[in-house]
């Protein structure tokens, strides 16, 4: 079968997005993984073989010879860019305004469909793909490249992993307005679409009038905790946005606490991440002798670092912004921490499906409301064999919910109704 992967970013095993299509479509007999994608980025990945790169810089270089523009290469010549300009770029814009005028150069240029010549269709046509599988964010790229694939009757198949048509419909700008355009058109081009929680797939079921069926990380389940370390070692690996930065730094300031108290180190947090930072965010999570801000992994490493924790934490904003926003989303990093085999602590509010779906699981610790946070940390760093019970509890149900050939049988059962 041949799957043809529409993103924005590269695919990058270090991000959410790039972990979890590996995830899904790693270990698949007679797979063929191909990508287009719209971003300056190289793709750090073992399973995708075939790339398409089109990104804004490629285009403005090559206005006036359209034809040249794209850039087409396999997996084994990638290399490092770490330092791309556009990266540099987006970066440094993050939630200031000259970041609106890049979105709407990218509209511009994207929209234009230049970048969609005799190269990229040559492209598509010799990936002869089955299946086009796309987020389902309604970019200018994505939505004309799912476009140009439906018209050539390729199944596409949709995953929503944020309440994006959530926060296209609060905006009343010109670029907001398009994107829910494009996003009600691409929901109903989808011949399979999947949601990232029972409360996304329940809005957008009722929404758009049509059937969508939950779809999580799966899980490659490790053997649970036998020992627990002292200072216990608590990891979080995950982004930073959506004032998850603030959530861990308020962790942080506890554990401050309770190492003062005790006159010991009771535990240290480590935090793992893509996410650009800066002054503020290191002053509020490199806490001597409590927290740590480690950096980019890879995510074989983040693996083997979940399994050597003895808790592994999700955390979501308590500001009443932030939680409109993630709302009905599930983490992928959830799964993350299922799989290590240590116990799992939750802290976020109530109401949001990330922090909702974790009260089910049994052994796992969550935390809804900010004021108990210090009694419920310090009663479990002063009672380690307690860490080490949830995460056999923990491990038991990940094995039984998540297991990953599970995930993957699902995904594959329907692909082939969709080609057959």
């Amino acid at each position: 079968m041949n799957v043809l992967v529409v993103t924005n970013g590269a695919w990058d095993d270090t991000t959410a997005v790039g972990s979890t299509l590996s995830n899904w479509f790693s270990g698949w007999d007679g797979l063929h993984l191909s990508t287009m994608y719209s971003r300056e980025q190289m793709p750090y990945n073992s399973c995708c073989e075939t790339y398409y790169q089109v990104s804004l810089s490629n285009i403005v270089k090559n206005l006036f010879n359209p034809g040249r523009i794209g850039i087409r290469f396999e997996r084994e010549t990638c290399y490092s860019d770490d330092c791309s300009k556009e990266s540099r770029l987006i970066n440094s814009t993050r939630g200031k305004k000259i970041r609106r005028l890049f979105l709407l150069a990218s509209e511009v240029l994207m929209s234009s469909k230049i970048w969609m010549n005799a190269k990229a269709k040559t492209f598509i046509r010799e990936q002869k793909p089955d299946i086009c599988f796309a987020f389902a964010i309604s970019d200018p790229f994505r939505y004309h490249v799912c476009n140009y694939l439906q018209q050539n009757n390729v199944p596409l198949v949709l995953f929503i992993a944020d309440d994006v048509y959530g926060m296209y419909s609060q905006k009343k700008d010109f670029l907001s307005r398009r994107y829910k355009r494009r996003f009600e058109q691409m929901i109903m081009w989808a011949d399979k679409v999947y949601g990232a929680s029972e409360l996304m797939c329940e809005r957008y079921s009722s929404l758009f009038g049509i059937n969508i069926t939950p779809l999580y990380k799966g899980c490659d389940i490790s053997e649970p905790k036998k020992n627990c370390s002292r200072p216990v070692r608590i990891t979080y690996a995950g982004n930073l946005y959506y004032g998850r930065d603030k959530t861990l730094g308020t962790i942080a300031d506890v554990l401050k606490q309770i190492n003062a108290e005790f006159g010991d180190s009771m535990a240290q947090l480590e935090i793992y991440s893509s996410t650009p930072d800066d002054d503020d965010m290191r002053r509020l999570l490199n806490v001597e002798g409590v927290s740590k801000l480690m950096g980019r992994r890879s995510y074989s490493d983040i693996v083997q670092v979940l399994r050597l924790s003895d808790i592994v934490i999700h955390v979501e904003s308590f500001d009443p912004k932030q939680i409109e926003v993630v709302k009905y989303s599930f983490s992928t990093k959830i799964t993350d921490c299922l799989q290590s085999g240590s116990a799992l602590l939750v802290v976020g509010p109530k109401g949001i499906a990330s922090v909702e779906y974790p009260k089910t699981i049994p052994g796992a610790i969550v935390i809804d409301d900010l004021s108990l946070l210090k009694v419920i940390l310090t009663g479990l760093l002063t009672e380690p064999q307690a860490i080490i019970r949830r995460a056999a509890d923990i491990n038991v149900f990940a094995a039984k919910t998540f297991g990953i050939e599970t995930i993957r049988n699902i995904i594959q059962s329907d692909f082939a109704f969709l080609t057959h």
